[in-house]
């Protein structure tokens, strides 16, 4: 009980995904920006009514998993006073997470009906629109949660704009939120990937490269990004880099689809040499030459990634929402 009265406040839900957002970039390649927890900051110092202490409570066996208590204290708590909106803004996690989306919409309006401006619950309720396909909606909840310049979050959120934004698609707002997340926050992870994305994608193999050399400072990588340095390695003819990169794809990921295309490349050089042997050989036989065709340098392309949003709303204590 002491715990939850120390711990447990204002429910915060962002990534990573993931994730969303997170960071959860190489947590098994997950690509989602939100996570299955919920984030919670330090009460204050009111006094509070027992609608509020049942409310935390209820925030706090959401935070351990514990739903069906969850559910007991959130309920209590509304039956006491039915206009609290921090009770709401719980519930509409809880009935998120039993994928109940018409309880759970109810519960964040009128969270934020009840409540005083959130920047954590227009940022949740904008995690859940995008998760529903209301991507338009879903921007203009982050964006409402960033208002507030004194919020800690706002890279995660700018984030958390752009991820919807590949979902929608719509690769330059997109890009125009991650850019705007970067300038909050310069190590800012999942932001970094996927600018790096784009930019191969756009064949814009200098800019990616750069964006590489800034994720690899700050993050482990993926399969999806070394499989993305596996190319560009190979473009700009870093020989061992991209040998480094063979391994470090082959070793850490040997189950992923990038690797799958690294061995289907691989199949295709082998037959191009049995290919040019053969002609050699019966070239030899008939006594003329002919051209040997230059082995190809150019790989699979990376395909473009599902965006699919990581963990999806995570749980962590406090203020973080790391």
């Amino acid at each position: 009980m002491v715990f939850f009265k120390q711990k447990i406040g204002l429910l915060i839900v962002i990534i990573l995904f993931a994730g969303c957002q997170s960071s959860n970039i190489n947590d098994n390649n997950d690509k989602e920006y939100v996570n299955n927890n919920i984030q919670v900051s330090k009460s204050t110092k009111e006094i509070k009514t027992p609608a509020q202490w049942n409310a935390e409570l209820g925030a706090g066996y959401l935070q351990q998993g514990q739903l069906e208590r969850a559910m007991v204290k959130l309920r209590k708590s509304l039956r006491q006073n039915p206009k609290l909106g921090d009770a709401h803004h719980y519930m509409a996690e809880l009935y998120r997470r039993l994928g109940e989306k018409k309880s759970a919409d109810r519960h964040y309006r009128l969270a934020l009906k009840y409540s005083s401006y959130s920047s954590p619950l227009h940022n949740n309720y904008g995690i859940f629109l995008c998760q529903n396909e209301q991507y338009d909606a879903s921007v203009e909840q982050f964006l409402l949660a960033i208002k507030n310049p004194l919020y800690k979050h706002i890279a995660k959120t700018y984030e958390n704009a752009g991820l919807c934004m590949l979902k929608k698609p719509d690769m330059l707002r997109a890009k125009e939120y991650f850019l705007l997340a970067l300038q909050h926050n310069a190590n800012q992870k999942r932001s970094l990937l996927e600018m790096l994305k784009i930019f191969y994608q756009n064949k814009q193999y200098e800019l990616a490269k750069t964006y590489l050399e800034r994720f690899e400072k700050v993050a482990y990588h993926t399969s999806e990004s070394v499989w993305i340095a596996i190319q560009l390695a190979d473009y700009f003819d870093q020989s061992e880099k991209l040998s480094s990169y063979k391994l470090l794809l082959q070793n850490k990921f040997p189950k992923s689809k990038e690797y799958t295309l690294w061995r289907q490349y691989k199949a295709q050089q082998e037959k191009l040499r049995q290919e040019q042997l053969q002609q050699l050989l019966q070239a030899k036989q008939e006594k003329k030459t002919v051209p040997v065709t230059k082995e190809s340098n150019t790989l699979i392309e990376v395909e473009k990634s599902d965006y699919h949003f990581q963990p999806v709303l995570s749980v962590t204590p406090a203020n973080s929402l790391e």
